[in-house]
């Protein structure tokens, strides 16, 4: 890797631990209600002595946010990190920081927090800095849309349960080709949303597998949920919600809307890859709208 990159990244998270961390309300609330830290001068105290006590609370601390992902998204090579270039960050980082100040909610509360070497290589680590993203290589697939968007795709895939390999990776160039046309690369918050659904197939799908028919069959699970909840609100004309209980007739547990959501993104996902949707067949019943 180019020792520019290197330095571009150390740049960016010595900027970011320099500039401090903040407790949320939330991770304060953790604190009291699941470690029974009543006061913020005992939390103080164990935070500042690294009492392992809090090793859960310093790691939800020291979870990057997605303002320190999109800045070094840039840096980062497309085949990630090699273990000896993370390696030297994190020794690099350790000689600069020994401690890193965090802020505790809306108290104006500041603490110094020891920075270990396990703490920093579980942050590192949350970063997926090894990860590949060769699919998201600058190429005529990515020519429909703003820096700022590949970036934010880039981060997307790099923080997925998608693992790369050349054939998955042909269809998230076709899926930005396709969509890119589609679009006309003005509608980046659908492209977002398309790609996140894929990368949740493709998570779930065994390699080789045919994706067309997982589109296909993922579709037809939709509309039967879809049936089901009609179903449930014709019943529930009729009936009233005690008399459906006592008749073993369960309340859907999903969301309608998500789910023509997901019809929606299916149908385009399948349409920007094989040129066709899901369901040549389905009435244009969906009603999901995304703007930007």
């Amino acid at each position: 890797m180019i020792e520019d990159h290197m330095n571009s990244i150390f740049s960016v998270i010595d900027c970011y631990l320099n500039n401090g961390l903040t407790a949320s309300n939330d991770i304060l609330a953790f604190a009291e209600s699941t470690l029974g830290i009543e006061s913020i001068k005992e939390l103080c105290h164990l935070l500042t002595t690294g009492d392992p006590d809090v090793d859960g609370l310093t790691d939800l601390l020291f979870s990057p946010d997605l303002e320190l992902e999109t800045s070094i998204a840039p840096f980062i090579p497309v085949e990630g990190l090699a273990p000896d270039e993370t390696l030297s960050l994190t020794v690099k980082i350790l000689n600069k920081h020994d401690t890193v100040m965090v802020t505790l909610g809306d108290t104006d509360v500041d603490v110094p927090v020891m920075l270990t070497e396990p703490l920093l290589d579980r942050f590192i680590g949350k970063l997926n800095l090894d990860k590949t993203s060769r699919a998201m290589n600058t190429g005529d697939q990515l020519s429909f849309f703003s820096e700022e968007d590949i970036i934010s795709f880039r981060v997307l895939l790099r923080h997925s349960r998608y693992r790369a390999n050349a054939e998955r990776d042909s269809l998230i160039i076709s899926l930005l080709e396709g969509l890119g046309r589609i679009t006309g690369g003005t509608k980046p918050a659908i492209v977002h949303d398309c790609l996140s659904h894929l990368l949740e197939l493709l998570s779930e799908t065994p390699n080789n597998s045919d994706l067309s028919a997982r589109l296909s069959m993922k579709m037809l699970n939709y509309k039967d949920m879809l049936e089901k909840a009609a179903l449930f609100d014709d019943y529930l004309e009729k009936s009233t919600m005690e008399y459906l209980m006592s008749q073993k007739i369960q309340l859907p547990t999903f969301n309608v809307e998500e789910i023509r959501k997901k019809m929606y993104l299916t149908d385009l996902i399948s349409s920007a890859i094989f040129g066709n949707p899901a369901d040549p067949g389905r009435e244009e019943t969906i009603f999901y709208h995304e703007s930007d």
